[in-house]
C-alpha cells in the first residue's frame, strides 16, 4: 500500500494513528510504513518482578489472619506491587521508542481484559502482560490464547483455579464447576457472538479446562495442571471431540485460535481499533485473510492493518482517556523520572489501568467516550495539566504532534491565544489532538 498523505502529514498521522502521538525529543523523519514496520522486527524487553515474586505477594495477604496487623502490612505491599505496575506501564508508554509496538501490546493486553478488584489480580496484572503478551507478540494466536489461559492471572480473573468437572474427585470433595472462564473464551477471545455454538459447547469448553488452576503449595509459584480436577472422559467442541487433559485442552484451544470465525472476530476488533468505529468489509477481509494464510501471526496482523487505505485517512478515531493523557505525557517530553502518578490520573480521566468493564474490555467506539460530561472531564485534566507545564515550547510541542494535520480553525485560534498555557489548552483539546 501507498501512503498518498504528504510526508509531513503521514508522520504525524502513524505518530498517533498506531502509536501515542509524537514527542518533540523523537523527531521523526522518512517513511512512515518502514518506521512502523521496523517496530514489528523487535520485541522491547520490560523489566518487573517475576511471576512467583507476584504470587508470593498475593499469598501473603491470603494467609495473613483477617483484620491482623499482618494482614494490612501485607496488602500495603500489595497495593504498592499494583500501583508500580501501573505506573511502569503507563510510563512505558509514554517513553517507548517503538509505539506502534506498545499499542498493540495494549490491545491485545485489553482483549484479554484483567480486572484488579481482587488481591489475586492486583498481584498479578503486570506480569500477565510481561509474560503472557508481550513474550508472545511475535507469535501466533493461537500461542497468545493457549498462554493467556493458563496464565494465574486469567485463572484468577474467571474462577477456573477450583473449577473441577462434576464428575471429577475433586467434586467428592466439594469443588464446584464454573463456566466463567469457559464462556468467555469463545465469546470474547475467539469465535466471538457471531459464530453459532450452543451451551453444550460452553460446557464443553469449561470441562476441557478443569483442572487448569495454580500453584501455590511449593515454589516458584505458577500455572499447574490438577488431573483429579478434570471432568473425565472427554468433551466434543464445535462438532471436534478432545480428551478432557491438558494436552486436550490445548489442541482444543489451537482448534478455536485457528478458526476462520476467529480470524475474522480479530479482524474486526483490530479494524475498529485501528482504523473506524465502523470498518468497511474489505478492511476486515485483508486482515482476516493475513491472520489465514500466516497461520495466525499476530505481526502479519499488524502488517495488514498498515496495508488498509482507510487506515491512513487521518483523525477518523477518538483517542480513549489513557490514549489522550499519555499523548499529553509524550507531547511534554515527559519521562519516567518526571512522570507524576499516572494511576490515578488515568482513574481521574475515566478510564483506569487494569479496571475496565470486565470481562469485556475497555470500548474503541467514540460513542463510549464522548459524553458531555466526559469531555469536560478532559478539558478539566488538559487546563490542569497545562498549569503544570510553563517552561514549554508550545510551537515546538504542536509541530511534534499534530502540527501538519491542524485546521485553520484551530490554528488561528492558537494564534490568538493569550499566552503559553492558554495555547496549551487549546491544543490539547483540539479535535486533532482529541483524535487520532
Amino acid at each position: 500500500m501507498i501512503v498518498t498523505l504528504p510526508p509531513k502529514q503521514a508522520l504525524a498521522h502513524a505518530a498517533s494513528r498506531f502509536g501515542f502521538g509524537g514527542r518533540p525529543d523523537q523527531p521523526l523523519t522518512g517513511d512512515p510504513m518502514i518506521w512502523l514496520s521496523q517496530q514489528l522486527a523487535v520485541q522491547p524487553a520490560v523489566a518487573g518482578p517475576n511471576l512467583d515474586t507476584c504470587l508470593t505477594t498475593m499469598a501473603t495477604y491470603g494467609r495473613a489472619p483477617q483484620g491482623s496487623a499482618a494482614q494490612a502490612q501485607a496488602g500495603q505491599a500489595l497495593m504498592q506491587l499494583l500501583a508500580e505496575e501501573q505506573q511502569a506501564y503507563l510510563s512505558n508508554a509514554i517513553t517507548t521508542t517503538t509505539p506502534f509496538f506498545e499499542r498493540l501490546v495494549f490491545f491485545w493486553a485489553n482483549h484479554f481484559a484483567i480486572q484488579v478488584d481482587s488481591p489475586p489480580t492486583c498481584a498479578l496484572a503486570g506480569t500477565f502482560v510481561r509474560d503472557v503478551i508481550r513474550a508472545n507478540m511475535g507469535g501466533t494466536f493461537s500461542q497468545l490464547l493457549q498462554a493467556a489461559i493458563q496464565h494465574p492471572a486469567l485463572v484468577y480473573s474467571l474462577s477456573n483455579e477450583q473449577s473441577a468437572g462434576p464428575k471429577s474427585a475433586a467434586a467428592l470433595h466439594g469443588y464446584g464447576f464454573n463456566e466463567n472462564l469457559g464462556r468467555e473464551t469463545l465469546e470474547l477471545f475467539t469465535v466471538g457472538i457471531e459464530e453459532l455454538y450452543s451451551q453444550a459447547d460452553v460446557d464443553a469448553m469449561s470441562f476441557l479446562l478443569t483442572g487448569i488452576t495454580v500453584n501455590l503449595s511449593s515454589h516458584p509459584y505458577g500455572a499447574l495442571y490438577r488431573p483429579f480436577m478434570a471432568q473425565p472422559g472427554s468433551s466434543t467442541l464445535l462438532g471436534q471431540t478432545f480428551r478432557n487433559t491438558l494436552p486436550g485442552c490445548m489442541s482444543a484451544l489451537h482448534m478455536l485460535g485457528t478458526k476462520p470465525a476467529t480470524y475474522v472476530h480479530l479482524a474486526t476488533k483490530l479494524a475498529t481499533h485501528f482504523i473506524s468505529d465502523q470498518p468497511r468489509q474489505a478492511d476486515i477481509d485483508t486482515i482476516a485473510s493475513a491472520l489465514s494464510w500466516s497461520g495466525g501471526s499476530l505481526f502479519a496482523a499488524a502488517h495488514a492493518v498498515l496495508s488498509c487505505t482507510n487506515a491512513w485517512i487521518p483523525l477518523a478515531k477518538l483517542r480513549t482517556p489513557q490514549d489522550y493523557l499519555i499523548a499529553i505525557m509524550r507531547a511534554a517530553n515527559i519521562t519516567a523520572a518526571t512522570a507524576p502518578a499516572l494511576p490515578a490520573l488515568a482513574s481521574a480521566i475515566g478510564e483506569p489501568v487494569w479496571q475496565p468493564p470486565f470481562p469485556n474490555g475497555w470500548s474503541d467506539l467514540a460513542s463510549a467516550w464522548s459524553g458531555p460530561a466526559q469531555l469536560n472531564v478532559r478539558l478539566q485534566c488538559a487546563c490542569s495539566l497545562a498549569a503544570k507545564m510553563p517552561d514549554l515550547h508550545v510551537g515546538e510541542i504542536c509541530a511534534a504532534t499534530v502540527g501538519p494535520l491542524l485546521s485553520a480553525h484551530t490554528e488561528a485560534a492558537l494564534n490568538a491565544a493569550s499566552g503559553p498555557a492558554e495555547q496549551l489548552v487549546i491544543l490539547f483539546t483540539s479535535p486533532e489532538f482529541q483524535r487520532r
